[in-house]
């Protein structure tokens, strides 16, 4: 690479081209490889029957067979016709239902193993996990619900997160050397969130950030209580910080624009390390070529191809404000900066939300982007994400 098969007809565009489908892809090989661990310990077992080794075996061959099919140079490209894609998704979808039925089933028999709670029904939450309601939490529920988390990687984890309604909530882990259930410290933070719908709606979701270390190849076993009320911003109390500066003990990131004032966000950044560098962020768009004229193929799946005649990429949304996410002072655990860009200062829909989050413990400045629609009017817009 970079190929191509006419002059200016390079062949970049599918390395981003259906971006859905290629989370929907990247989420079923983390699916994958994290039942397979489960499916590995049940068929060692020397109690299993043959009728349970044989329900995991389908489940774990129902999955190899989707993302099999979709290593195909048309699907995970994001070059297929519709209806072939929208048959993949599909595809994905049914194998990842059969095989969570084994995957949460022997999630819960490992939690009455070591826990003894024995739980009528478990379930998982959706592949899109931006918000608490692809998981299956009421938000009317009262009382106590119980979370398995189940870290399948070599890398141990000391702070583990879930996504929650608005309310307070009080956290327990089971200590599996005592065999008794412990508090923890946690943090909740919560941001408002639109769906991206014709119809936009807007809602308020969280994040409860649990401090409990998942060692690598683990289950952790959390006893999460909710209340009946919700605190409101002003009585949490929240560690002092500067208003627009997010740190942890290793890290810090302090915004020096001025949201409306400036077009995008710069940062002076503190590295874990300690060395001290400027950051800025923004998201801009390139007007596509649409192959209307003798210069070859129009921008599409096989190609990211800007307009000839315009070369130079625009601003796409303008910096509008930002929000200071922070914990407790019992425990600070996590601290986030959200960021909000509108195409005009004068509506109230946004183009998009960046959350920019540091996690203790973490040497990672984590981005998060969520896009509310790409106009496609005049031949739509090819979108780039620039730091």
């Amino acid at each position: 690479m970079p190929y191509a098969d006419q002059p200016n007809d390079y062949w970049s565009g599918y390395f981003t081209s259906r971006a859905n489908s290629k989370s929907q892809i990247r989420f079923a090989s983390s699916n994958l490889h994290a039942s397979n661990k489960l499916y590995t310990e049940k068929v060692l077992d020397q109690e299993s029957t043959p009728a349970q080794v044989a329900e995991v075996l389908d489940a774990n061959f129902a999955m190899l067979d989707a993302m099999g099919v979709n290593q195909h140079h048309d699907a995970i490209t994001g070059t297929a016709k519709q209806h072939v894609s929208d048959n993949y998704a599909e595809l994905i979808g049914s194998a990842m239902a059969t095989s969570d039925i084994q995957y949460v089933k022997l999630i819960g028999e490992k939690t009455k193993e070591v826990t003894g709670v024995d739980a009528s029904k478990w379930e998982m939450c959706s592949s899109d996990n931006s918000t608490y309601r692809a998981c299956p939490i009421e938000e009317a529920f009262e009382g106590d619900f119980y979370l398995t988390s189940h870290n399948p990687s070599t890398v141990e984890q000391t702070v583990q997160r879930v996504k929650l309604p608005p309310a307070d909530y009080s956290v327990k882990v089971f200590d599996q050397t005592s065999s008794e259930w412990t508090d923890v410290n946690s943090n909740l933070l919560c941001s408002d969130y639109e769906e991206n719908v014709d119809v936009r709606k807007a809602y308020e979701t969280c994040t409860l950030y649990v401090k409990a270390t998942a060692a690598a190849n683990s289950k952790s076993f959390f006893k999460i209580s909710k209340t009946n009320k919700k605190e409101s911003k002003e009585e949490v109390e929240a560690p002092e910080m500067n208003f627009g500066c997010i740190e942890t003990s290793n890290q810090k990131l302090c915004l020096d624009s001025k949201p409306v004032i400036d077009p995008f966000p710069i940062f002076e950044y503190t590295r874990p390390d300690g060395n001290v560098s400027q950051l800025s962020f923004k998201m801009q768009w390139y007007d596509p070529d649409t192959g209307n004229d003798d210069q070859g193929n129009p921008s599409g799946a096989y190609l990211f191809k800007p307009k000839n005649q315009d070369q130079k990429p625009h601003t796409y949304g303008k910096f509008h404000k930002r929000d200071i996410l922070v914990g407790s002072t019992e425990d600070n655990l996590v601290s986030e900066m959200v960021l909000y860009f509108r195409d005009t200062m004068w509506t109230n829909d946004d183009v998009y939300t960046a959350h920019v989050r540091l996690v203790e413990g973490s040497e990672l400045l984590e981005w998060e982007i969520q896009m509310n629609g790409i106009s496609i009017v005049f031949g739509g817009r090819e979108v780039i994400a620039k730091w």
